[in-house]
This record gives C-alpha cells, structure tokens and sequence, in this order.
C-alpha cells in the first residue's frame, strides 16, 4: 500500500516521539513520585522523627462465610468476597477473550462493548470537559 499506510491499512509512523506526550509523562512521573513522598515517606518516616508520630487505626473487616462447614475447600470457608473476586474475574476474563481479535467494523458483542465505552467516554469528557 502507499500514501503513508502500511500492509494492514494503519497509519504508518515515523518512529519519532511526540515532544508533548513525553513531556506530559514527565510531568505525570514527577506528580507520581511527589504524591509517593507526601503520602508514604513523609507521615511514616520523617514526621515520627520529628517527634510528631501519627496513630494509625487498624481497621479489619472479614468476609462474611457462606455456609460453615457446609462449604469449604481444602479446610477453608468460602467467603462472600472470594465468590465475588472469582465471578468478576471470570467476567474480566469472558470480556477479554471476546475482544481478543477486534474488527475494524464492530459487530456483536464488539459493538456493544465500544457502544457502552463510548457512552462513558461521553459523559466523562461532559462532566470534566474537553481538556
């Protein structure tokens, strides 16, 4: 194919980096390291010693067991949070074996699937704005 497309009809590139996406990473990595400071280092390390420690409360919730005794695997009770951590991994993984081969035209599944992407797409950017 010519007119800058390669064989499977994208865009051909010129392998250059885009100065502003680079520098908007720059900017991203340096918030990232500066909110890892004020979050991590700063109340658990510098602050204790200064002298001013900060009480951590330890706050447990357990999952609640289905059916003691009744189910178990191994020994173990089967939690509520395990059968919920278990359906949507199966989901996550039902939706990415879907959208393994995507076609440029979307049809069936592919198309709802972009549909409702679309749609939250939308009201993020009304909510938020264009920038």
């Amino acid at each position: 194919m010519s007119h800058g497309h390669d064989d499977h009809g994208h865009a051909a590139s010129s392998g250059a980096v885009n100065p502003v996406a680079a520098k908007g990473c720059l900017y991203l990595l340096i918030g990232l390291a500066i909110a890892a400071l004020a979050c991590g280092a700063l109340p658990y390390y510098v602050l204790p010693k200064l002298g001013y420690g900060i009480a951590v409360p330890v706050i447990t919730i357990f999952g609640e067991p289905l059916a003691k005794e009744k189910f178990q695997i191994l020994g173990f009770n089967v939690t509520n949070t395990a059968i919920a951590l278990i359906l949507v991994d199966v989901i996550v993984l039902a939706i990415a074996f879907a959208l393994r081969n995507p076609q440029r035209v979307p049809k069936g599944f592919q198309g709802g699937f972009e549909l409702i992407v679309d749609y939250l797409y939308g009201v993020t950017k009304n909510v938020v704005g264009p920038k």
